[in-house]
This record gives structure tokens, sequence and C-alpha cells, in this order.
């Protein structure tokens, strides 16, 4: 009974078997009932003995059963409890945001990093519907019960960009299943995970790979314009020798020569734009040499006046001192002259342009060594660049 049926079953079962053996036991001791043996009341007095013998057995087994089955239930309830802190220490400590909404849907509970999301307490939380979440609210409240419900259905993942007052933009990605609870409840539980770095890291990796386009882009025009000027410069050279060997002529009349004079400033022009060609297509080698900034400006004034127009006043703020720099002086008057033409499509309706030059003593600077640098201020009074001007502002012409 013991081994079959439990405890319990073999406690019943001796508890009649003790009181028979005793009831025959006494019977015979005391002469009632002859001994069916044969042996007398010494066959009681064995019996009785033999049965305190078998019950001390019984009890005991019983009883190391019994100790058995608590110290399992123990070991059960003891790994139940380990199992359940570490599952609270995972939800806890889990770096996506974990919820449990019902029905309504209502937040039944959630973890930590899951309120950091909505930037309040799990207190504030428990309870509030979807478009009451903190910042899942502020996002929108439509969008976030659309999504709720998009969730639920099984549509696999929603995005939400979380916005706060003082708090920056937060991207989260939110993924949500049906769930049984305890009780036969039935909820929806959210995983919640911060996106923002990742969305941040493919938009910069976007955004180089449209620059690395625009790179490759300038780099075949310039490839295409360097050959143009190349080829350009040639014809320029044998038009600008012929032109030099005419005004040697001295039988040219005073009208012929200022002609020939015309075009011998036209070709020095073209010249000097085909140079800029040749250094935008980096075939043209930077000839660094002294250069006096004050008297190259002055002399670049009439030119840059009549880039400007009437509508636009130049005005120069060189002050009286030589400023002696080594520089490419082509590459110096294409700055300043694309500066100058820059400031005047920012004034459609006339202005100022200021150029000026000052002289700085530079400390420790990244670029720069130390000591006097001579600084070039262009300052207008146009409208500025919109967004669009300023990505395009490193882009040659």
């Amino acid at each position: 009974a013991l081994l079959l049926r439990g405890r319990r079953a073999a406690i019943g079962y001796g508890f009649v078997t003790s009181v028979f053996i005793w009831t025959v036991a006494l019977a015979e001791t005391s002469g009632l009932v002859a001994p069916r043996y044969g042996a007398g009341p010494h066959m009681g007095a064995f019996l009785v003995v033999l049965h305190v013998i078998t019950a001390s057995v019984v009890i005991s087994m019983a009883n190391r059963q019994r100790r058995g089955a608590q110290d399992e239930a123990e070991r059960v309830a003891k790994i139940a409890k380990t199992n359940q802190r570490r599952l609270e220490q995972l939800i806890a400590e889990s770096p996506d945001g974990l919820a449990w909404f019902d029905s309504t849907p209502r937040l039944m509970e959630c973890n930590p990093e899951f309120s950091r999301l909505c930037n309040s307490s799990p207190a504030r939380l428990i309870g509030k519907p979807i478009g009451q979440l903190g910042r899942f609210a502020a996002a929108s409240r439509m969008e976030a019960v659309r999504a709720m419900e998009l969730l639920g259905a099984g549509a696999g993942e929603q995005r939400f960009t979380l916005r706060s007052e003082g708090l920056p933009a937060c991207i989260v990605e939110v993924r949500a299943k049906r769930v049984v609870l305890a009780g036969g409840q039935e909820a929806f539980q959210w995983i919640a995970r911060d996106v923002t770095e990742r969305e941040m890291a493919r938009e910069a990796r976007e955004r180089l790979e449209l620059e690395l386009q625009a790179a490759r882009r300038l780099e075949d025009i310039g490839r295409l314009a360097g050959g143009v000027a190349h080829d350009f410069n040639n014809l320029l050279t044998a038009v600008n020798a012929n032109v030099h060997l005419l005004v040697r002529d001295s039988s040219l009349s005073p009208i012929a020569r200022r002609q020939i004079d015309i075009v011998r400033q036209a070709g020095e022009r073209a010249a000097a734009l085909t140079q800029q060609l040749l250094a935008f297509a980096r075939r043209q080698v930077l000839e660094p040499r002294p250069v006096e900034l004050r008297g190259t400006v002055e002399g670049m004034a009439p030119l840059l006046q009549q880039l400007l127009g009437t509508a636009i006043v130049l005005e120069l703020q060189l002050g009286a001192q030589d400023l002696w720099v080594e520089a490419d002086r082509t590459r110096f008057e294409q700055v300043l002259t694309n500066l100058v033409v820059n400031a005047r499509d920012a004034m459609p309706l006339g202005g100022r342009v200021v150029i000026g030059l000052d002289v700085e003593t530079v400390g420790q600077h990244p670029v720069l060594g130390p000591g006097p640098h001579v600084v070039l201020r262009v300052e207008d009074t146009g409208e500025g660049m919109d967004a669009a001007t300023v990505e395009r502002i490193f882009e040659p012409f």
C-alpha cells in the first residue's frame, strides 16, 4: 500500500490490520479463542511483537516518503523562486522597453527602460491608455492608437518618433504580440527598442554616400573641364602670340592698334580663365610667390565694380600698409572674384560690399603657424544663403 497507493493508504490499512491482529492476539492469550496454530499463548505474544516490528518499519517508510516529498517540494519551490528572481532581474535590466497592455488597451506593467522611453515613472504610467503614455502621446495620440491596432492585428513592427521639450528626439521600434497571462487573461506584450543611434548612423552613411557621389561627379566634371581647358589654352597660346607680334608692327594706325590692344586684353583674360579651369581640374601646378595684397585688391577694384553693377557699392578698407604674403596670385584673384559674385547674387535690389584687409597675430592653431597673418574680409548686405545654397557652398563656380 505504501509503494502503490501512498502514505495515507498505508496508514489506513496498517490501522485496520493492527486492530485485527491485536484482537486475535488478546483473545488467544486470554483463552477466549483456541490457538489456531497450536502454540498456545506464546504464539499470540510472538504475533504482537512481529506486528510491532512491522508497524515500526511501515511508519519509518511512511515518514521517509513524507520527508522525501517535502524535500522535493522545497527544492522545486527554491528553483521556481530562483527562476522568478532571474526573470525579474532580466526584465528590469533589459535594454529593450517591455510593457504589457490589457484589451482596453491600458498599461498593466512595464520595466524601467520602457518608462525611460516614456519619460515618466512606472507609477504614473500604470493604468493609463496608450494615448497618454508620456512621449508616446506627444508623438501623436491618434498615431499611437492606430499603431496599437495594427500591432494587435499582427502588422509586425511600428516606428515612433518620440519628442519632448528639453529632450532630444528618440526613434523607437515597437514589436507586439498577443500573450496569455496567468489566469487566462489575454494581453498585448510590447518590445520597444531605441534605434536612434542606428538611424543616425544610417542617415550619416547615406549622407556620406551622397557626398561621395557628388565628389565623383565633380571629379568627372573637373576631368572634362581640364581636357577642354588644356586644348583651349593651346589655341589661346597661338592667338596671343600673334597678337603680341602685331602690336610690334610700327605701321599700324592708332585705331588698329587700339583694336588689337582690346583683342590682347581679351586674350589675356581668356588665358587667366583657362588657368582657373586647369586649377579646378587640378592640372595646374600652384606657384606661391610673394604677393602684395593691398595693391592686388586695388588693381582688381575696377573689374569687381563692373561685376557688381551700378546698384551695388564697392567699399575698400585696405589700410595704408603694404601687406606681403606668399600665395598663388591667380588662385587669390579667383577666390576674391567668386566671393564678390556670390555677394552680388545675394543682393538683387542693390546693396554694399566691403573688402577689408587686417593683420592678426595667431598663437596656437591646428592649421596656421604662429605669428602675424593677413585676414581678407568680404562682407555684404545681402539676404544670405538658404539651405540648398549652403550645401553647395564649396562647389567651384
